[in-house]
C-alpha cells in the first residue's frame, strides 16, 4: 500500500516539485515572507509548490507569490546559507509555533545544510541565532543570522483554549451507558463558527501514555505548560472525550486543528460496548487517528484491542467511504529493530503493512490456535477494511532511568532523551502538516467547526438510542435542521425589517414607505443581496439541500413583501387623499393666500414625486 500520510506530509514538507511547476520559488528554498502579525519580512522555506500558484511555507500554507521574495543574504536553497554553529553549541531558535526565539542546542549538522536541533530536526540556518546573553530578546532581522539591538520580536496570540474543555461525559443509565455532548467543549468549538477544522483524535489501551503523548503533541511539555492529568492506576485518567484546539490568527482560511483525547481502552470503569463505541465516534470525527499503543506489533497487542475494534457492529456500512480518517500508528517504547524475513530493513509503514497481513497464528503442530488467532485477525481485519490510509512511527522510550520514567509528568522537556524528542517533533510537524491540507469533510463539504458540533450531536444521538452510527444519516440530519433553523432566522431579521417598514417607520437607511415602485423594488434587491450573503455564509450542506432551502427563504419573502407592496399603496392612498383634501380646502376658500397655495402644491409635488404607480392613477381621476 502507498504510504498516503508519509507522502501527504512529504508533499506539505517539501518533496518532489510537480513537473511543469514553472514557478520562480523552489522546493526547498529559503525565501523572505511578509508576516502581517509581525509587520516585517521573516524567513521561511517552501515546502510544497500548489497548483493554484501559492506556496506553502514552513510558517504558513497557501501563501500567495505577491507576499514571497529572494532572500537577501543567500541563493535561497538550505545548504547555500553559511553555517556558524557546530555540534554542542547553544543557540536560539526562531519558532514558527510560539513565534518568538526559544533556547536550544544543536544536536548535530546535517549534510543539507540544516540544523538538527533538540527541540526540531532540520532547521534551516536562517532560524538559528546564537544564543542571546542579554534577558530580553533581540530584534531578527530577516533573512539573515545578524541581530541588532534589543528589541521585542511580536509575539502572535494563537488563539488556544486555556485549559482542556471536556466535549462529551459518559455516564452508565442502567445496563446502558449514556453520552452527552458537554456545552463547554461544544461551545468552545462553536465560537470558531464556519471557520474548517481538522480533527487529531488520540485514542488506546488504558495506562500506555496517550495523554503524555497528546501533551508532547499539543507542545504543552515542550512549553513548560500544565499537562492532562497522568496517573499510573487501573483507572482511565480522562473520561470520555477531552479537547484541546489552536487556530491561526493570521489565516482565517485555514483550519482550526482540534486535538481530542480519548479515555483509555480496557480500564475497570469501562466495558467493551462503551470502549468500541468511543473508538467508532473519533473515528468518523477525525481527520488523523492516532492508535497509540506499548511494544512490538504482536497477537497480544491485537488481542487486547479485539473487544474495541469492533466498526462494523457499530457502523452503517453504506455511505461512509469519503468520510475516514488516515490512521497513525504510534508505537511507544519501540526497541526492536525493522528488518525483514530476508535481513533487510524495513520502514515502520512497511512493519505494520506485515503485521496486519500476516498469516493467523498457528500451534507447534501446525494447527490454527483459534482461540488467540481468531479475534486477532477480526482486529486485523477491522482496521484494514476500514482505514485504507495507514502510516506507523516508533517512538523510543523517553528516558533510560525508571524514577523517570515513573515521573515523566514532572520532567522538563530536555530532560527526555534526544532521540524520543526527534521522534516526537518529526511525527507532530507530519500531522500539523497532514492537517491543514486535509480538513474534516462529509460527502466533499468541509465542515465548520459549529456544523461538527451538530454532526456529533447527531451521532451521539444515535448511540444513545442504540443505533448503528451513519455519517450519511447524520449528515442529512445536520444539513436539513441546520439549513432550516438558519432560513427561519433569516425570515425573522427581514420579517421585522418589512413590519417597520410597512408600519411607516423611517428605517436606519433612510426607506421609508410609502415610496415609488422603483425605490420599492430597489429596496427588497438589496435586502435580499445581504440575506443572500448570509446564507451563502452560513449555510451548511449539500448544493441542492441548501438550493431547497433558500428557495423555501424567498418564497416566504415573496409572500412578505407582497403585504409590504399593498401597505405601500394603501399609505400612498391616504397620503395623496390628504394632500389634495388640503388643495381643493384651498381652492374653496375665498381668503386663501397665493403664498399658502404655492406651499400646498409644492408639497404635492414632492409627495407626488415619491409615490406609487397606481395610487397616483387613482389620485388623478
Amino acid at each position: 500500500m502507498s504510504s498516503w500520510f508519509s507522502a501527504l506530509a512529504e508533499a506539505a514538507l517539501g518533496g518532489a516539485a510537480p513537473e511543469g511547476a514553472g514557478t520562480k520559488f523552489r522546493l526547498g528554498e529559503i525565501v523572505d515572507y511578509f508576516s502581517a502579525t509581525q509587520a516585517s519580512w521573516i524567513p521561511a522555506k517552501v515546502v510544497a509548490v500548489n497548483a493554484n500558484g501559492t506556496f506553502d511555507l514552513d510558517c504558513k500554507p497557501g501563501v500567495p507569490p505577491e507576499k514571497i521574495r529572494r532572500c537577501a543574504t543567500d541563493s535561497g536553497v538550505a545548504g547555500s546559507a553559511p553555517l556558524l554553529f557546530q555540534t554542542g553549541d547553544l543557540v536560539e531558535y526562531l519558532s514558527a509555533t510560539q513565534n518568538e526565539w526559544i533556547p536550544a542546542t544543536v544536536v548535530s549538522v546535517n549534510p543539507s545544510g540544516t540544523y538538527h536541533l533538540d527541540c526540531k530536526p532540520e532547521v534551516v540556518p536562517a532560524r538559528v541565532r546564537a544564543r542571546s546573553q542579554s534577558d530580553g530578546p533581540s530584534e531578527f532581522l530577516p533573512g539573515s543570522q545578524a541581530f541588532a539591538g534589543p528589541a521585542k520580536v511580536k509575539a502572535s496570540p494563537v488563539a488556544e483554549l486555556e485549559a482542556p474543555v471536556q466535549l462529551l461525559k459518559v455516564q452508565r443509565s442502567g445496563s446502558k451507558w449514556n453520552y452527552e455532548v458537554c456545552p463547554e467543549g461544544a461551545q468552545a468549538l462553536e465560537r470558531h463558527g464556519s471557520r474548517r477544522i481538522s480533527v487529531v483524535s488520540v485514542c488506546g489501551l488504558y495506562r500506555t501514555g496517550k495523554s503524555f503523548l497528546l501533551n508532547l503533541l499539543l507542545e504543552r511539555v515542550q512549553k513548560g505548560l500544565p499537562p492532562f492529568q497522568v496517573g499510573g492506576t487501573t483507572k482511565a485518567c480522562t473520561e470520555g472525550l477531552w479537547l484541546w484546539g489552536s487556530a491561526d490568527p493570521e489565516d482565517e482560511q485555514s483550519p482550526l486543528l482540534a486535538f481530542m483525547d480519548c479515555e483509555g481502552f480496557g480500564s475497570t470503569d469501562s466495558d467493551r460496548t462503551r470502549d468500541a463505541q468511543l473508538l467508532t465516534l473519533c473515528a468518523l470525527l477525525s481527520s488523523v487517528l492516532v492508535l497509540n499503543t506499548k511494544g512490538t506489533l504482536n497477537e497480544g497487542i491485537f488481542n487486547s484491542l479485539a473487544l474495541t475494534c469492533r466498526f462494523a457492529e457499530h457502523m452503517e456500512e453504506r455511505g461512509q467511504e469519503a468520510n475516514r480518517p488516515a490512521l497513525l500508528w504510534v508505537l511507544r517504547d519501540f526497541v526492536l529493530e525493522l528488518r525483514d524475513a530476508a535481513g533487510n530493513q524495513m520502514s515502520p509503514d512497511e512493519y505494520l503493512e506485515q503485521a496486519l497481513h500476516a498469516a493467523p497464528l498457528a500451534l507447534a503442530g501446525g494447527t490454527l490456535d483459534q482461540a488467540r488467532a481468531g479475534p486477532a485477525q477480526e482486529v486485523r481485519q477491522s482496521l484494514l477494511q476500514f482505514f485504507s490510509h495507514r502510516n506507523c512511527t516508533t517512538l523510543v522510550q523517553p528516558a533510560i532511568e525508571e524514577a523517570q520514567l515513573q515521573n515523566l509528568n514532572e520532567l522538563p522537556y530536555k530532560s527526555l532523551r534526544g532521540e524520543f524528542r526527534a521522534g516526537v517533533e518529526a511525527m507532530r510537524t507530519q500531522l500539523v502538516a497532514t492537517c491543514h491540507l486535509n480538513p474534516k469533510t462529509v460527502g466533499g463539504q468541509p465542515l465548520g467547526c459549529t456544523t461538527f458540533v451538530a454532526l456529533m450531536r447527531q451521532l451521539v444521538g444515535a448511540m444513545n438510542n442504540s443505533k448503528q452510527l451513519s455519517v450519511k444519516g447524520a449528515w442529512d440530519a445536520v444539513q436539513h435542521t441546520t439549513c432550516g433553523k438558519l432560513g427561519d432566522e433569516l425570515r425573522a431579521v427581514a420579517s421585522q425589517v418589512l413590519k417597520a417598514l410597512a408600519a411607516g417607520q423611517k428605517l436606519p437607511d433612510g426607506a421609508q414607505l410609502p415610496m415609488t415602485d422603483e425605490a420599492l423594488r430597489a429596496f427588497f434587491r438589496d435586502q435580499r443581496h445581504k440575506l443572500k450573503f448570509q446564507w451563502d455564509e452560513q449555510a451548511v450542506g449539500d448544493e441542492e439541500v441548501r438550493k431547497e432551502y433558500w428557495q423555501e427563504l424567498k418564497e416566504a419573502l415573496a409572500r412578505e413583501e407582497m403585504l409590504a407592496r399593498q401597505q405601500n399603496s394603501r399609505l400612498a392612498d391616504q397620503q395623496l387623499a390628504a394632500a389634495l383634501k388640503l388643495w381643493q380646502e384651498w381652492l374653496d376658500d375665498a381668503l386663501g393666500t397665493s403664498e399658502e397655495g404655492e406651499r400646498i402644491a409644492a408639497d404635492l409635488g414632492l409627495l407626488m414625486e415619491r409615490m406609487p404607480a397606481t395610487p397616483l392613477t387613482r389620485a388623478a381621476r
